[in-house]
This record gives structure tokens, sequence and C-alpha cells, in this order.
């Protein structure tokens, strides 16, 4: 009898190994997957900014009265595009007009799109200031939060991503919203490819322990040879079904087959 209680308590610790080594490999992947879903988070509003960006690239051809404060916010917003511009910045002339001002500001705008070679850093631009939810930019075109994570989350995947592709499909004047999506999703791909090692090595923890479970039960019920049809079932039961609360709950029944007897 005390042989089979050490018995007992040996495959009691070894299942809480188990259990210990299951629930780690878990955790793993479950942190590995919040952290890449609080990521991709803001890419879900891949239609709105784009009817953002859209919308802004129309707003100087649609202009039609123009005020001082109207050339002093041009001015503002010039600043803040220039500063992610970089050899191509727009300029005001103090020779023109504030009407023609902004015509020429929608020209310039209108040429860096059509270029293939210039239209995705003015697309960077834009949507670094709507991640900074700029002031100017806001009071022209209203960013909201949905923008916001967009940009947040674009600039996380921005290794993996190819701006100037989505630059291609989100300036054109239907926007392709569907080949957007598309670069988005095999941008994240990439990223849990290449990032998500923690959540590999969980899967494999997890894979292992669920091997050693479905052994260490058709071990358990050869030794046993069937004597404890119980213990032997239960074990066989939960590590094929339920790997990670059979080795919770197994411990706790050989614990109490184990005080049932000292009792």
């Amino acid at each position: 009898m005390e042989n089979r209680t050490l018995g007992v308590w040996v495959t009691a610790i070894i299942n809480i190994f188990i259990s210990i080594f299951i629930l780690a490999g878990i955790f793993l992947m479950a942190w590995n997957l919040y952290h890449f879903l609080t990521k991709i988070l803001g890419l879900a509003y891949a239609k709105e900014i784009s009817e953002y960006v859209n919308g802004f690239t129309h707003y100087f051809k649609n202009k039609k009265s123009v005020g001082p404060q109207d050339i002093e916010n041009l001015q503002k917003l010039v600043n803040a595009l220039n500063a992610n511009l970089g050899d191509h910045k727009i300029t005001l002339s103090h020779s023109l007009s504030p009407q023609e001002n902004f015509q020429h500001v929608n020209d310039a705008i209108q040429d860096l799109i059509k270029n293939e070679e210039t239209q995705h850093t003015f697309f960077k631009a834009i949507i670094q200031l709507v991640k900074d939810k700029n002031e100017v930019l806001n009071g022209i075109q209203p960013i909201n939060d949905k923008h916001v994570e967009f940009a947040k989350s674009l600039f996380e995947f921005s290794d993996y991503v190819s701006f100037k592709k989505i630059a291609a499909l989100a300036l054109k004047d239907t926007v392709d919203k569907k080949g957007i999506v598309n670069l988005l999703v095999e941008g994240m791909f990439k990223w849990f490819t290449q990032t998500s090692g923690w959540f590999f090595i969980g899967l494999l923890m997890f894979a292992v322990g669920w091997l050693s479970a479905t052994v260490a039960s058709i071990t358990t019920k050869i030794v046993r040879k069937k004597r404890d049809l119980k213990g032997g079932g239960w074990l066989i039961f939960w590590a094929w079904f339920m790997p990670l609360f059979g080795f919770i709950f197994y411990p706790i029944i050989s614990f109490s087959y184990i005080l049932r007897k000292k009792a």
C-alpha cells in the first residue's frame, strides 16, 4: 500500500510540473497574441483613413473664399508638412493673392500625388500629422480617434508594409480599399512571423506538455495494468482531450485519494 501511495504522490507531482509547463506555454502564446492585437487594432480603420486623405487632397481644390486666418493656417500646415516632406517642400509666395496661394498649394500637392516617387512621401507626411493630431490639420479636416489609431498602427508596422504601395492605392481618385487591406494583412503576417518568437516558443511548450501528458497517461495505464481504472481512465481522458484542465485537476484527484487512504 505504501508503494502504491508513493506512486500516486510521484504521479501527482509529475502532473503538476506538466501543468505548469502547459500553462506557461499558453501564457506565452496569449501574451504574444495580445501584444500583436493591440498593435494591429488601428489597421481595421483603413477605410476611414483612405476617405480622410482623399478628403484632405480635395480641400484646397474646393476652397471658395480665403481670408487672412486661412492664409495663416495654410502657412502653419505647410510648415508642418514640410517637416516630413524632405526635399519636396511646398512654399507660399508673397507675390500671390490668398486665393492664388491656395491654388498654388493645391497644384503642389497634386504634383506630389501624381509623381510615383513622391506620393508615398506626401502620404507618410499626412499620416504623421494625423498621428500627432496636428491642430491645423484637424481644423481643415477633423481627425477622429479611428484616424489616430490607424496612423499609430501603420507606423508600428512601417518596417513590414510598403508606404509606397499603400499611398498609390489610397491617393487614387477612387480609393482601392480592398487593395489597402490586402497590403496591411501581408504586412501583419510578415511582422508576426519575424517577431513572434515567444509565441512559437509557447506553442512548442504547449505541444511538448501535451505530448508528455499523453505519454504519462499511457505509461500510467500500462504500469497500473488497469487496476486503478478511476485514476488511469481520468488521466487518459484528460491527457487527450483537456490537457490544461486535466493536469490541473488530476493532481487534486491524486492527493484526494491519498488523504482518503490516510483517513
